[in-house]
């Protein structure tokens, strides 16, 4: 169980955004997320010596990016699992934290979003294995 307590982060900045609007999400649960990939995100957040926002946590699988892969045949994606989250970052601010979080080997995905408005702007880092894609890409 994750000590929230002892954390940079709080359960409510990884809750499914599209929660409130489904009634049968459990994204708001405090144990939502994966332990061992929480601790992760803090030993990254530790490092980085300043504080990460958190523009998405955990989806549930109604959560429209997670549908959309469902629709097509696949599975939910790593945010459905509770071990990935998006963290909201641009410009040199994000080639530091992408610094760190290269530092780190549990990290085994991280996607890069650095186009258009700085504030949709993002660094994705999960820790999914036996999940075939690319360990590094951009969107």
């Amino acid at each position: 169980m994750i000590n929230w307590n002892e954390l940079n982060f709080k359960p409510h900045e990884f809750a499914c955004q599209y929660c409130p609007k489904n009634k049968n999400c459990n994204g708001h649960d405090d144990n939502i997320m994966d332990e061992k990939f929480i601790e992760t995100l803090q030993e990254i957040r530790t490092s980085y010596g300043r504080s990460m926002v958190i523009s998405s946590g955990y989806r549930c699988a109604a959560h429209p990016v997670e549908a959309r892969k469902i629709n097509r045949g696949g599975k939910p994606g790593s945010h459905y699992s509770g071990k990935a989250a998006d963290i909201r970052c641009s410009g040199t601010e994000a080639l530091t934290l992408l610094k760190v979080i290269m530092q780190y080997p549990k990290i085994t995905g991280v996607g890069i979003q650095q186009t258009g408005l700085h504030s949709k702007r993002f660094i994705h880092v999960d820790t999914l294995e036996d999940y075939p894609r690319p360990n590094l890409w951009s969107y």
